[in-house]
């Protein structure tokens, strides 16, 4: 276990400088070195007056969970090996957490996605669910309508498209999923998942397509682009009936508004090493029509991505942090707003009401907490 008594406080704050989309200033308030590989996976947790962090690493196959105090550095309240190589982790109910891995050289059903209890100190001495969805290595997950308070829960591999009910208990029902799907992605790598509304899912993967799933039945829009990082959604105004219908038995008395899709794009066959700078691209596109409404170039290669508000975005593109506002003009790099960070930062989660905070997890194995100023 690292020393997270090598967590540094600074008082100084970093600036990210002024551009069409506005002035965002982020506070380093704490740095500790929380893992001995990349950090690609960031949970930022509030309850009550304290704040709780989760930070996993793909290499060792680790999830650690610390306490997150005012003053001082993080303290480590323990660790969960989750047996496979970590790719992501999404809070269902309180503690209750999905876990996706890529389990082993011969995959077999129920190793790849997994339900823990994430209660401090990890491990917990309940023992993990396994979830038989999935085949091969599960690589996304995506929460309806939020993660904490999931009503439904969706994973993908490159075998399966499966959309789960979640109990009030915080564990997935027993059975065949609510929906779905066999080889979303014609057996190609998937990098992204995420909701468009409660009958409506997007996935994006390295074959350069972009998927949207109506619920309804097994049918898929398709999006082009280059290999896809990730997937965000966008709330716009109400100005109609949403494109995608709502699959048998889900709630139709909320109906979310029409959304706009932003997903940030590498080029074909690129990976994480790639320096490929000038070919990366962002595409701002109308959920309801598939059309593009805007378009950013020229950024370096784009990791992950953060929401700040309903119009910002905190995106990280290689060792940059860049604010963006989908009600802008597309920055042209040279005036982007953005602040240089020491190592690639590859997972980034905001949280918070009155004052947002974002952890930032990096290649390097190190973790940053930002007050964030917007």
């Amino acid at each position: 276990m690292p020393d997270a008594s090598k967590g540094q406080v600074e008082a100084s704050s970093e600036e990210l400088p002024t551009s069409p989309a506005g002035l965002v200033q982020l506070e380093q308030r704490v740095r500790w070195e929380a893992h001995d590989g990349q950090v690609n996976v960031a949970i930022l947790e509030e309850h009550g007056e304290a704040r709780r962090a989760y930070t996993g690493c793909w290499d060792s196959a680790s999830l650690r969970c610390w306490d997150l105090p005012e003053v001082g550095p993080p303290h480590s309240t323990g660790e969960l090996r989750v047996g496979g190589f970590l790719n992501a982790v999404a809070k269902l109910r309180e503690d209750v957490a999905l876990v996706a891995v890529s389990a082993g050289l011969i995959p077999t059903p129920g190793e790849s996605l997994k339900v823990y209890d994430l209660s401090p100190p990890l491990p917990s001495p309940k023992k993990a669910k396994s979830c038989f969805l999935h085949t091969r290595g599960c690589r996304a997950l995506a929460l309806w309508p939020r993660p904490g308070d999931a009503e439904l829960a969706a994973s993908i591999s490159k075998d399966t498209l499966a959309v789960s009910r979640v109990r009030p208990d915080g564990g997935l029902q027993e059975g065949p999923p609510a929906f779905s799907a066999s080889n979303p992605h014609n057996m190609q790598e998937v990098m992204a998942l995420s909701w468009q509304e409660e009958g409506c899912l997007c996935s994006g993967g390295t074959a350069g397509t972009v998927k949207a799933w109506d619920l309804n039945s097994t049918a898929s829009g398709i999006l082009s682009s280059s290999s896809v990082v990730f997937i965000a959604y966008i709330p716009l105004e109400r100005s109609g009936p949403a494109a995608c219908a709502r699959a048998p038995g889900f709630d139709t008395s909320r109906a979310a508004p029409p959304r706009v899709v932003w997903w940030l794009a590498t080029p074909r066959g690129s990976d994480t090493n790639s320096k490929a700078d000038e070919f990366a691209e962002g595409r701002w596109v109308d959920g309801r029509t598939g059309q593009p409404v805007g378009h950013i170039a020229g950024l370096g290669q784009a990791y992950a991505s953060a929401s700040i508000t309903e119009d910002l975005r905190i995106v990280a593109f290689g060792r940059q942090l860049m604010a963006l506002d989908r009600r802008a003009a597309a920055p042209a790099p040279e005036s982007a707003a953005t602040l240089d960070a020491a190592a690639l930062s590859l997972s980034l989660q905001s949280c918070g009401k009155s004052m947002q905070s974002m952890l930032v997890g990096s290649k390097d194995g190190a973790a940053r907490l930002y007050a964030v100023h917007a």
